[in-house]
């Protein structure tokens, strides 16, 4: 809310609506991560964990070293986030069932799989006789998959080539064409998130600068306005200034030379058919409405003394705001989100761990170990999916030559009698 007038609001045939762009405290792309595609390139930004990304704008606001790469993080993942050669490779979790050799839960996908198409994944395992069945066991924030095969020499393959790779649960992401739109509406591309982050932060800070300007006036001239409105309530109740049966002109006038602030106008009152023109010199650009519009029943004492509590406070305030830089204001701002995110985490884990209560799934042992492939690996359990459309035009085939033989054979059959019936009218 503190930003609203510093953001711009875009004009549409004279509307005001949404600013051209919005700028939080921490850049979202990395927190939300984007996916996209666009006439001559294309986006792909990973999520980030959003308190290394606090952790490296403190560092730059106290400028002191901070030597950590951001890396890919996904809220509430179990898996395995790792960096091998030049890819990132994300890693489910698969473990044995105890006292069941043909028997595996599944209990995280990799990142980008939805449990509807992993459940598709699995029917093909089912139609090619790889598993026997499979059954769910998922929670409003966990998945659980308990797979069966169809015997020890599958899993023994499968012990060889590897869980991961063979049922798909490794994935991987790339930080290679990260593209964004700059400050400047350029399209760019970004090496790393650290480069990201860096060109939000210059745009941030001028920010804070302008937010803190726009401050200090706010707060200078509501200061401004009480002092002068617990002044004006004491000099009427003391005669010191006399405004009875007075022409609002005077009472202006008198307003002007004891040194009463006013309110600066965008543009200059409209002269009345009745205000001379000494009048309308006075009163030109000048703003004493908040004075003279004051109620009687809010020129009292206690009025007087609650505005000088409020002018106090605001003082206070300014004299606060004044004494900070615009990286102790970006500070604090970072500080209360922490606080915030740290809260909203806490809720998190306790949702999860209510909802691990709710479904009974069957013992596990250990998690299974990664198993790596060269690229280029085929397994030889599963079928690709061009040798079972393969196979399926073979059977396909086969099932017609089967129907055309089992017809010829039937009209042969029909001609037998026919043959004998010639024969006996010969004899």
């Amino acid at each position: 809310a503190e930003d609203d007038a510093i953001c711009g609001n875009l004009n549409d045939d004279g509307l005001l609506v949404e600013p051209e762009y919005y700028v939080p405290i921490i850049p979202m792309t990395l927190v939300n991560g984007s996916a996209g595609i666009g006439t001559g390139w294309a986006s792909n930004i990973p999520n980030y964990n959003p308190r290394d990304v606090i952790k490296l704008l403190q560092a730059k606001l106290k400028s002191e070293d901070y030597d950590v790469t951001l890396k890919p993080w996904y809220n509430g993942f179990k898996g395995l986030i790792e960096y091998k050669s030049d890819k990132i490779l994300v890693h489910g979790i698969i473990s044995k069932v105890k006292n069941d050799d043909l028997s595996f839960m599944i209990t995280e996908l990799p990142i980008g799989w939805w449990t509807s198409d992993y459940k598709l994944f699995l029917e093909s395992l089912l139609d090619q006789g790889i598993l026997t069945s499979f059954k769910e066991y998922h929670t409003t924030t966990d998945v659980a998959f308990l797979v069966t095969f169809d015997s020890k020499e599958t899993v023994a393959k499968l012990y060889q080539e590897g869980f991961h790779f063979t049922l798909k649960l490794t994935s991987s992401l790339s930080i290679s064409n990260m593209v964004l739109y700059d400050a400047q509406g350029h399209i760019k591309h970004y090496a790393t998130p650290e480069e990201i982050l860096n060109d939000f932060y210059v745009v941030r800070l001028a920010k804070y600068k302008e937010r803190k300007c726009h401050l200090e006036a706010k707060l200078q001239e509501e200061c401004k306005r009480l002092y002068n409105q617990v002044r004006f309530i004491s000099e009427v109740n003391q005669d010191v200034l006399d405004i009875r049966n007075k022409e609002k002109s005077a009472i202006v006038k008198q307003l002007v030379s004891r040194g009463y602030d006013s309110l600066i106008t965008k543009s200059k009152p409209k002269k009345d058919d009745d205000q001379d023109e000494e009048e309308t010199k006075v009163n030109c650009d000048l703003n004493y409405e908040y004075l003279l519009t004051m109620r009687i029943q809010r020129m009292t004492k206690e009025i007087a003394e609650k505005y000088e509590a409020q002018y106090n406070a605001k003082q206070k305030e300014l004299d606060l705001l004044k004494a900070m830089t615009i990286q102790d204001l970006w500070l604090t701002d970072l500080d209360v989100l922490l606080e915030q995110l740290d809260i909203h985490f806490n809720l998190y884990s306790e949702d999860e761990t209510k909802s691990k209560g709710q479904i009974k799934m069957p013992s596990i042992g250990e998690a299974i170990p990664i198993f790596y492939q060269v690229e280029g690996f085929k397994s030889s359990i599963i079928k690709s999916k061009v040798k079972m459309e393969q196979d399926a035009k073979k059977a396909k085939l086969e099932d017609v030559k089967e129907s055309d033989k089992i017809v010829k054979s039937e009209s042969e059959i029909k001609k037998e009698p026919k043959k004998m019936k010639s024969e006996k009218r010969l004899n």
